[in-house]
């Protein structure tokens, strides 16, 4: 997405209204940050992480685990988007809209 400021910020913009679903592909963590909000992370053999949070958020949570921090215990904020059960739309989208 090699896109002038004006047309980026468009595109920001247009995508935080969009009610559908994105795949989005881009090197730019900033851009990423302002129009995702759910990742599934491909982690290899077949693996797939279902993570509600920014991939500023989740490479965060990634540094914590090195650094040997306990998942799940609250003490990590990175590590509030991993789930392991399904929400409804409604209740994973308020739970988003309060950590804005």
């Amino acid at each position: 997405n090699d896109l002038d400021l004006d047309t980026l910020t468009a595109l920001e913009a247009y995508l935080a209204e969009f009610n559908g679903v994105l795949v989005v592909v881009s090197h730019d963590r900033f851009f990423t940050d302002k129009v995702t909000d759910h990742l599934f992370v491909l982690e290899g053999n077949g693996s797939i992480k279902d993570y509600l949070g920014s991939l500023s958020d989740y490479a965060e949570c990634l540094i914590d685990q090195e650094k040997g921090a306990p998942i799940g215990d609250g003490a990590a904020v990175s590590t509030k988007g991993v789930t392991d059960k399904k929400e409804s739309y409604k209740e994973d989208k308020e739970k988003r809209v309060e950590r804005r």
